[in-house]
């Protein structure tokens, strides 16, 4: 692939992401098998990958396009500020993270507190900022399309901590309604989440679900029609 091909690449990779979440909600009729939309949706982390790769190889030249300039750069050493207030801004921070610091596995461990870092940081970012500046919702493709091989492995395994990390992600998407591909997602994900973990975790979850659920009601009252309208 050439210079010349990056946008066209770039664009079919993100088609293609969005279409694989897409399919599921709204097509769910041409599975012959019941599919399991943790599977699903790590299928649909996969495929962004090629948005990843075509980006970091020809960023330089794509910044130079009308992609860049349609792609609001969040950069992370500037995030200091907003990360020294996840502590008081989110009850759940700490328990979160002391799950991800329980990793034995000192590779994902350094992994999972990184996303457990930039999960919080999105999610503060549209709590805060989303209804004033609505291109922020690129934020939730950027936390897919920058998700470690690791982190992919810990879900394809069932791993509690990166359950409870998809659930943070499910919040993430709740925050971005106008993100079509992503309709229906943050519900059923946690609902999913919720019946696979033992019981022992709900407290992980609790928060989760109270946001995506006020986030559901929310919504659904914005887009139903007034009777005498």
């Amino acid at each position: 692939m050439t210079q010349d091909d990056s946008i066209a690449a770039l664009i079919f990779a993100s088609n293609t992401a969005a279409f694989s979440r897409a399919e599921y909600m709204h097509n769910p009729h041409q599975f012959s098998e019941p599919i399991d939309p943790i599977d699903k949706i790590i299928e649909s982390f996969q495929l962004s990958r090629g948005i990843s790769m075509v980006a970091a190889r020809y960023w330089p030249y794509l910044q130079e396009t009308w992609v860049g300039s349609n792609m609001p750069s969040l950069v992370d050493e500037q995030e200091e500020k907003m990360r020294s207030t996840l502590k008081d801004k989110f009850s759940t921070f700490q328990s979160v993270t002391s799950l991800a610091l329980g990793q034995e596995n000192p590779e994902r461990r350094k992994v999972t507190l990184k996303l457990v870092d930039k999960t919080f940081r999105y999610i503060a970012h549209l709590m805060a900022d989303g209804h004033i500046h609505p291109e922020m919702i690129y934020l939730a493709d950027a936390w897919a399309v920058t998700l470690p091989v690791e982190y992919r492995e810990m879900l394809e395994e069932r791993r509690p901590v990166a359950l409870v990390l998809l659930a943070y992600y499910a919040v993430l998407i709740s925050l971005t309604s106008d993100i079509w591909h992503l309709d229906g997602w943050p519900t059923l994900l946690i609902d999913h989440i919720a019946a696979v973990l033992d019981p022992g975790w709900s407290e992980f979850l609790r928060w989760p679900q109270e946001v995506i659920q006020q986030n559901s009601s929310s919504t659904h009252l914005h887009s139903t029609p007034r009777v005498d309208d």
